[in-house]
């Protein structure tokens, strides 16, 4: 169920309350019904738009993640649809994702939040336009481990995972990572909460996360990169928190699968609790405008490997429009000459 919210003249954002209606499962500590989907006051419904997906830490909630980092103005001024949802409830009150067995299901629940948050993104479509393509999860802490478990689990949902002082699971075994996706790690080098160099949680001693090297390691491996293919780029100014440009850039992208890198931002002396600068948020961002994921074969327009009737609906709706992302002749308009490429190319994907 959706209900329509105020608009926002200030911001230029028409407030949508979402119901997502998936059943949760090993655990009755289902996240709030309601979650808030911002859209960008230029919206344009015929253009599929990208959408973000801001995961909160341990303890904290959707929007006071939000509050403090301020995702949304940088994300709407680059056409995203962007929500912020908030995880269970445990019985001593605090938040949590479980993302993996190091963090942060301490209750031991069980609870299903990979259904969840796929049951989220398929409701938000199923309501605007969103291009398959270019979803995007952005988290912290424990959302940056959860962003990861979505990276390990759907990676065919997710073009692009931000895990800001987060980590993977220690054992890559738990990690199917059947699909590439791309993948950025933000950590500071002085963090004691989940440790730059890997450890334990003190609140789950038994079992220790592999911290930014190991977590970053694992990917260069599952999105095919050459470990020593690495090249590094000018410092810059990530966090407030620091004097002065403290954030290295170690970039695999090469010969990674096309929907596939790894890049590592080593904030150094940096702690667990980043509060980005503007540079930081515009740099993040940009991040995930420039790391899509590239279509099977351009006519398949609904990524399921084949081109046949969903994709013929898809630009059947889009007719006479100028919808980038449906235009497969790139002439600026949605016509006969895309429904003959999309003719041509009926059938499974090569």
């Amino acid at each position: 169920m959706i209900r329509s919210g105020p608009r926002s003249i200030a911001m230029m954002t028409t407030g949508i309350l979402l119901l997502a209606t998936g059943e949760l499962r090993g655990g009755d500590q289902t996240p709030p019904d309601e979650v808030v989907v911002r859209v960008p006051g230029d919206l344009d419904p015929a253009d599929p738009s990208p959408l973000l997906i801001l995961l909160h830490g341990y303890t904290l909630t959707g929007g006071e993640q939000e509050a403090w980092w301020r995702l949304w103005p940088v994300a709407e001024a680059n056409g995203f649809l962007f929500a912020s949802p908030t995880g269970s409830t445990a019985a001593n009150g605090l938040t949590y994702w479980n993302a993996n067995d190091n963090c942060c299901d301490y209750e031991g629940t069980g609870v299903d939040h990979v259904a969840y948050l796929i049951d989220l993104v398929d409701a938000i479509r199923a309501e605007h336009n969103v291009d398959p393509n270019r979803i995007h999860l952005v988290g912290y802490s424990n959302g940056g481990c959860m962003a990861y478990r979505m990276a390990c689990d759907r990676g065919d949902v997710f073009a692009s995972v931000v895990s800001v002082a987060g980590a993977t699971w220690m054992d890559p075994a738990n990690c199917p990572a059947e699909h590439p996706v791309h993948v950025l790690h933000v950590h500071g080098t002085e963090d004691t909460v989940v440790s730059y160099k890997g450890g334990f949680d003190p609140f789950n001693p038994p079992f220790p996360h592999p911290g930014a090297v190991g977590s970053v390691a694992q990917w260069v491996e599952n999105d095919g990169c050459d470990p020593d293919s690495w090249v590094a780029s000018p410092p810059f100014d990530f966090t407030s928190e620091l004097f002065g440009v403290e954030t290295e850039v170690i970039r695999y992208d090469e010969p990674c699968d096309p929907n596939g890198s790894v890049e590592l931002w080593r904030i150094q002396g940096g702690s667990h609790f980043p509060s980005m600068t503007d540079e930081g948020r515009a740099r993040l961002v940009e991040f995930l405008v420039e790391h899509p994921k590239v279509a099977p074969c351009p006519a398949d327009l609904d990524t399921s490997g084949r081109v046949d009737a969903g994709d013929l609906g898809i630009l059947i709706i889009a007719w006479n429009s100028s919808a980038s992302s449906v235009d497969l002749n790139g002439d600026g308009r949605i016509d006969s000459g895309d429904l003959g490429i999309l003719i041509a190319a009926w059938g499974p994907c090569p």
